[in-house]
């Protein structure tokens, strides 16, 4: 399932937060988000969209109360 906008921030706090809950990658988390395709083809060492997954993941956990942000 992907997110229907990239600006719909609660929706895509709620697929980051169950994908770390249920113990997905970063990468996983981002392919839910954006689609295989598009991770495929933009995801790589110092990619926004890896930052962007990174900085959603954290403030998901800490919206949620969840300890540990900035791990998986």
């Amino acid at each position: 399932m992907t997110a229907g906008h990239a600006g719909d921030g609660e929706a895509m706090g709620a697929i980051a937060l169950a994908g770390i809950r249920s113990g997905k990658s970063m990468r996983e988390i981002a392919v839910e988000l954006y689609g295989a395709d598009r991770v495929a083809a933009d995801w790589h060492g110092d990619s926004r969209m890896r930052a962007k997954v990174r900085r959603l993941a954290d403030r998901a956990r800490a919206a949620s109360g969840d300890a540990n942000p900035g791990t998986p």
